[in-house]
C-alpha cells in the first residue's frame, strides 16, 4: 500500500467497507454470516481510477475481517486477484 494511504481510516457501513480518498471512495461490498464474511463486489470511483486506491481497501478490509476473528469467502474477481500476489492472507481464508 502507498505511504500516502495507510492513515485512511476504514469505515463499516450497512454491508459495505469504504475508504475516501480526497472526496472520492474504493469500497467493497460483503454478506456476513457467523463464521465468514464474503466479499461479493469492490469498486473504485472513477476520481481514483489509476492512482492505486484498490490496494488499500483491500488490504485494510482483509486486516478487519481478520481482527473480526472470522475467516474470508471471496467472490470479487479483484479480491481473488489480490490473493493470488499476497498468499501470506490465505491465513484467513474459510
Amino acid at each position: 500500500m502507498k505511504p500516502e494511504f495507510e492513515n485512511i481510516p476504514l469505515v463499516e457501513m450497512d454491508k459495505q467497507y469504504e475508504i475516501e480518498i480526497d472526496g472520492a471512495k474504493a469500497f467493497i461490498v460483503y454478506r456476513e454470516s457467523d463464521a465468514t464474511i464474503t466479499l461479493i463486489h469492490s469498486e473504485v470511483e472513477d476520481a481514483l481510477q489509476g492512482r492505486g486506491a484498490s490496494t488499500p481497501i483491500i488490504e485494510k478490509t482483509l486486516a478487519a475481517i481478520e481482527a473480526s476473528g472470522k475467516k474470508l469467502k471471496a467472490l470479487c474477481p479483484l479480491v481473488v486477484k489480490y490473493f493470488k500476489n499476497h498468499p501470506e492472507w490465505n491465513r484467513i481464508v474459510a
